[in-house]
């Protein structure tokens, strides 16, 4: 089942190969067979040279063939859309798009859902706009609850079932893991596996994979976790980039570059990116892409069948949160927006540090609980925060906190409130230059980019760029008349207190 023999198709040439510049693509075998109207219509056929190719359009974000004219897009609003992002993608300014409803739009938050957006068509030689990932299937989200990773690999008996590493961690709980810290779906990283390297269903996989699993021929990326937590970064790197509308284009290492219809989700992104990463032109991106596809339907049944869409809605509010620490003590705003879990990921998290010639040892610097909640983990120098209380991360707010001394962490399962100990700032866990905490929060599993339509506000202070048009000014927290900068150079400019 493995996806590492190239499907026998005829390539087209690189300026009009599937997914390539405005072209759809070859038939998904799955979705093809399926009686669902309501998801699914197929578009008529196209015969390019002898070669039949048949689209698909998935009827979740674009409005797909109803533009209201040849010089305006309808655009139907997806979750986590901004005005912003939208005109960036578009490639438009934020007072050129309308709300043919005659909603106003606020520059402010996300946009809600399903709005049809009337935008100047600018932009050509695209894309393919089918949505192949929903964001549910890509981020670790409600969809993920039920399903069990040593289950479904204990049912495989492939080559992952009796993997153990260095540290002795079995497949299941690496992959697990790894699903767990990122916040990306486990069957994402199942079926990414089993494309590259066939370890999910094959006993006795080839010996080239057992260092390189996912063909990242880095000596030192060697191992599932290393391997796959590569993989992580670029999916990552897709998802939250066209998110905040930083990643426009796909680039080949032929030279060649397509810009990604707007229309698209981050979920689709993400995996189109990922293939742009480790293919070497767009015609062997599109084969690529569609076996991916092929084989994670034969693993896990269509994605787009039953998504738990949208993601999150347009009514969405950070709760009121304090600054971690003590009313009578001032810290260092040291770091950040930067990655959530690893260096590379989402810019979802923020450092704060205590004065170090007021640092006085260990287990003296109490980190506090932003806000009310239940621990929902609590382990290797980490504590996350479940502010709904339901037992789970994939659901409403969570706050993660990195950093914590292992010696008076709050318990799982304990229920805190507001403002209670949850444990002490330290050095210890991953790099680590001085005593602080890092702080991040996740919506429905995704993490809440730090400088993104939700803000960052902590104790009244907001997090925004000092100049938006030159991101080397970096990042301030204002409140009242007061700039707090970001510097790990601990002084009185980039002192915060609650």
């Amino acid at each position: 089942m493995s996806g590492r023999t190239a499907p026998t198709i005829t390539p087209l040439a690189t300026d009009s190969s599937a997914f390539g510049l405005g072209m759809t693509s070859r038939a998904h075998p799955i979705l093809a067979a399926s009686n669902n109207p309501k998801r699914l219509r197929l578009l008529k056929t196209l015969w390019l040279g002898g070669l039949t190719l048949w689209g698909m359009a998935f009827q979740t974000g674009a409005v797909s063939g109803s533009r209201p004219s040849e010089d305006y897009y309808a655009y139907r609003s997806q979750s986590g859309d901004s005005l912003a992002s939208v005109a960036n993608r578009f490639g438009v300014a934020k007072n050129e798009i309308w709300d043919t409803g005659g909603l106003h739009l606020s520059d402010r938050g996300f946009l809600a859902p399903g709005l049809t957006l009337s935008i100047p068509r600018r932009l050509r030689n695209l894309t393919n706009e089918t949505h192949l990932l929903p964001d549910s299937e890509f981020i670790r989200s409600q969809t993920s609850v039920k399903f069990d990773v040593d289950n479904y690999i204990l049912g495989k008996r492939g080559f992952l079932l009796h993997y153990r590493d260095e540290e002795g961690r079995s497949g299941a709980e690496i992959i697990s893991k790894l699903a767990r810290d990122n916040s990306v779906n486990p069957r994402l990283l199942l079926s990414l596996l089993e494309y590259t390297s066939g370890w999910v269903t094959e006993p006795a996989p080839s010996p080239q994979t057992l260092d390189y699993p996912m063909n990242f021929r880095d000596v030192y990326h060697r191992g599932l976790y290393s391997q796959m937590m590569l993989a992580v970064d670029y999916l990552e790197r897709g998802y939250y980039g066209w998110r905040d509308a930083k990643i426009l284009s796909l680039y080949f290492n032929g030279g060649e570059n397509i810009r990604l219809a707007p229309d698209l989700n981050a979920g689709t992104v993400a995996v189109m990116y990922y293939f742009s990463k480790i293919t070497g032109t767009s015609a062997e991106w599109s084969a690529a892409l569609w076996k991916f596809l092929d084989l994670h339907s034969q693993l896990f049944g269509d994605p787009r069948l039953s998504p738990a869409e949208p993601l999150y809605s347009g009514e969405v509010y950070q709760p009121y949160l304090i600054l971690p620490f003590s009313l009578r003590q001032s810290w260092c705003f040291s770091y950040g927006p930067h990655g959530a879990w690893d260096s590379k990921g989402p810019a979802a998290a923020l450092d704060f540090a205590p004065p170090q010639d007021e640092y006085s040892g260990p287990l003296t610097r109490m980190i506090l609980a932003s806000a009310p909640g239940c621990v929902v983990r609590s382990e290797k120098n980490m504590v996350v925060l479940d502010l709904d209380c339901d037992g789970l991360e994939q659901t409403g707010w969570n706050l993660t906190f990195y950093h914590l001394a292992e010696e008076g962490r709050a318990r799982e399962n304990s229920r805190v409130s507001q403002g209670q100990k949850i444990g002490y700032a330290s050095c210890e866990g991953g790099l680590c230059s001085g005593i602080h905490v890092h702080m991040a929060r996740k919506y429905n599993g995704e993490w809440m980019l730090a400088g993104g339509p939700i803000p960052f506000v902590l104790s009244g202070w907001r997090l925004a760029a000092y100049e938006p048009e030159d991101a080397a000014e970096g990042w301030r927290y204002f409140r009242g008349g007061r700039a707090v900068v970001a510097s790990i150079d601990c002084d009185f400019e980039n002192m915060i207190y609650r």
